[in-house]
């Protein structure tokens, strides 16, 4: 059993290593200069200058992957470009209501899930059954958005 656990552990050690790699490559390789856009139309060589240094732009792409690591695991991801709010703290307010709509569709999943599945199981080879199948089978292609 421990080694299994620690299998596990490595495995997802290793899947959460490549995560991040995929994530900080994917955030540096949007196009654009991101001091260009923070600095906004209006921008002097100062101001981009400023911007470069007060994010770590002008360091070595592997320090900024080991910053942007620190910073996850500590918790700190940062302030909104967009609202200049922290991340943690949108993520905060909008969590509640992220829950409450998990919990209220996975409730309606499984209530329609098993009453379809009975119907179907008690009414084996009649319309019902069929009825029971295609709702089920529209529930399953309906995007998760």
């Amino acid at each position: 059993m421990t080694k299994y656990l620690l299998t596990r552990l490595r495995q997802s050690l290793i899947t959460l290593f490549l995560v991040s790699v995929v994530v900080f490559a994917g955030i540096r390789a949007l196009p654009g200069d991101p001091a260009l856009a923070l600095a906004g139309e209006e921008r002097s060589p100062e101001a981009l200058a400023a911007i470069r240094e007060a994010y770590g732009l002008n360091d070595n792409i592997v320090v900024q992957y080991v910053r942007f690591i620190g910073h996850a695991l500590t918790g700190d991801l940062g302030s909104s470009s967009r609202t200049g709010l922290p991340v943690a703290e949108a993520i905060g307010q909008a969590l509640p209501v992220t829950l409450e709509l998990a919990a209220l569709s996975l409730l309606f999943a499984v209530v329609l899930g098993i009453g379809a599945g009975v119907v179907a199981a008690v009414r084996r080879g009649k319309p019902e059954e069929w009825i029971a199948n295609g709702i089920a089978l529209i529930g399953l292609s309906i995007p998760t958005f």
